[in-house]
């Protein structure tokens, strides 16, 4: 692990925190669309604003290779420092929304109990969510979390193999299912889901962390250029055809490579609300859609118009910030005590915050 400043923030990896929190601010955002179809908005939502999943994803692995690669870790240990820094605050946030279902159950729109969906979900196995069809588990932002815990499983036992070999059979293991889907049509099971092409966005996390941690870096120019290219490949996703890993994690790839090429190259300034948001974006992610659900009712009952352009502005508004501050407070109340909880067990905050 990099040196850190004494805020305990190790400074090459703020480019990481800054991408982090841009990609669940957009995540966040397109959620809206969500919401202000439920307000019957007249017009159309952009679906470019999901790349953040793929920013994401990219950095999950840039951040496996980048945290493991100079230590002696082994599975079980790697394993248990995923789940302690992942599985506690999901299962929070699961858990209300289980209750909701019990107790309330109007008071969730896309929401039916159901106790094997209920029992997988907690698993991170995949499952046909009962009233959306798709393969999302109770918590619906969470079927990143059962890709990341898959990705997970399929790195730590790669640990097992020489550091050289541990790129090349994770990234076969990431394709296999890829290539079996073409040989079992049958929708809606797990093979369709571990096969989706935006699992090689963790693919490009790893070399690109490989890459970074041999030394190689992007000049300036080069680096300011990759992340402009990757902003203007995702503004045409909608005009190309090919699958999500080529559409969208190449771009991806790109400006996370483009972002930490400017932090190498000393260029990168320091944005403190980044930072406090990139400490915040697991709360953020797995808290918006409860957020965003209770805001639109909120957005309802105050009588609100999403017909006219300001009234629009207003709505997203109201929408996104409150998304956003209540995402922080999730980390500072209930993520940030967790940390603390397991690093008095032995799980330093440091790499607990920065390995997520």
């Amino acid at each position: 692990m990099p040196n850190a400043n004494p805020n305990g923030r190790p400074r090459q990896l703020a480019s990481i925190q800054y991408l982090r929190a841009i990609a669940a601010a957009l995540i966040a955002y397109y959620h809206i669309g969500g919401v202000l179809e439920r307000l019957q908005y007249p017009g159309v939502w952009s679906k470019n604003y999901q790349t953040g999943v793929d920013i994401f994803l990219v950095i999950s692995g840039f951040v496996m290779w980048h945290s493991t690669v100079n230590r002696n870790l082994s599975p079980l240990k790697f394993f248990a420092k995923r789940v302690e820094r992942v599985v506690p605050l999901y299962w929070a946030v699961t858990s209300v929304v289980v209750a909701m279902l019990i107790f309330v159950p109007s008071a969730v729109l896309t929401g039916h109990f159901d106790l094997k969906h209920v029992v997988l979900s907690y698993l991170f196995l995949p499952a046909v969510h009962p009233v959306t069809g798709f393969m999302y588990p109770v918590l619906i932002p969470g079927w990143t979390l059962n890709l990341e815990m898959y990705f997970y499983f399929l790195f730590g036992l790669c640990l097992l193999l020489p550091v050289a070999a541990r790129i090349p059979a994770t990234v076969a293991l990431l394709l296999i299912p890829m290539a079996l889907q073409h040989m079992v049509h049958t929708p809606d099971t797990a093979l369709l889901f571990y096969g989706n092409t935006i699992v090689l966005d963790f693919a490009y996390g790893l070399i690109l962390g490989a890459v970074t941690v041999s030394g190689r870096k992007l000049a300036f120019p080069v680096a300011i250029l990759a992340v402009v290219a990757g902003i203007a490949g995702m503004a045409f996703i909608p005009f190309i055809t090919a699958p999500r890993g080529i559409t969208i994690g190449l771009p991806a790839l790109a400006i996370v490579a483009g972002m930490l090429g400017i932090e190498q190259a000393g260029r990168l300034p320091t944005i403190r609300g980044l930072e406090v948001l990139g400490d915040a974006s697991y709360s953020l992610y797995l808290s918006q859609s409860l957020t965003l659900s209770a805001l639109g009712q909120l957005v309802h009952r105050l009588g609100m118009s999403a017909s006219t352009q300001g009234g629009l502005i207003a709505v997203i508004l109201l929408l996104w910030c409150g998304t956003l501050i209540v995402g922080i407070l999730v980390y500072q109340w209930v993520e940030r005590p967790l940390i603390r909880f397991f690093a008095r067990r032995g799980v330093p905050t440091l790499e607990a915050r920065q390995a997520a």
